[in-house]
């Protein structure tokens, strides 16, 4: 991966890191059911939770359940992201609209974006999103213990941003 973002990803707390990494191996392995390039796919894993060394730690390290204003503020992360991938990092706009759309369409923004979105990276944000998805549920984090695999295929199966095709390999690996 490019130096350009080490001193970006040496922000993330270790959990963050290990997450954003996690979901990049995954992004890499599973790329084929989105005919995606592996080394795009990787990059997005990694970069897709950019954002979050603008939030505050005391929000990414709390162990209960976040209020509506924090929950507001992580929402964030993915703006942030976009921001930082678009204006600083100078990304193609498949890099920055998967890191910005990884949650949903319909997440916090702080101003209307109206650019267009390739097929590409209409594949993009399916596979992160459902592969960050899978991996939060099946990892041991701050606020939850690991889920089994099952329970995480089950979340994934039920949402509709996730490609059947995705699915079907992710069962025939995990189930």
């Amino acid at each position: 991966m490019e130096k350009k973002y080490n001193k970006y990803l040496l922000q993330f707390n270790n959990e963050t890191r290990q997450h954003s990494l996690n979901v990049a191996k995954l992004c890499k392995k599973f790329a084929y059911t989105e005919e995606l390039n592996e080394d795009l796919a990787y990059k997005v894993g990694l970069l897709h939770d950019i954002g979050k060394i603008y939030i505050p730690s005391r929000i990414l390290k709390k162990d209960t359940r976040l209020d509506n204003l924090e929950r507001q503020i992580i929402d964030l992360h993915s703006y942030y992201g976009y921001k930082l991938l678009k204006e600083e990092l100078k990304e193609p706009p498949e890099v920055y609209l998967s890191v910005l759309y990884h949650h949903g369409y319909g997440k916090v923004k702080l101003e209307n974006i109206n650019e267009p979105i390739n097929e590409n990276a209409v594949k993009l944000i399916r596979l992160v999103h459902c592969l960050d998805i899978f991996e939060a549920m099946t990892s041991e984090r701050i606020y939850h213990k690991a889920k089994s695999p099952s329970i995480a295929l089950e979340v994934v199966e039920n949402d509709d941003m996730c490609s059947d095709y995705l699915k079907e390999e992710l069962n025939k690996v995990y189930a």
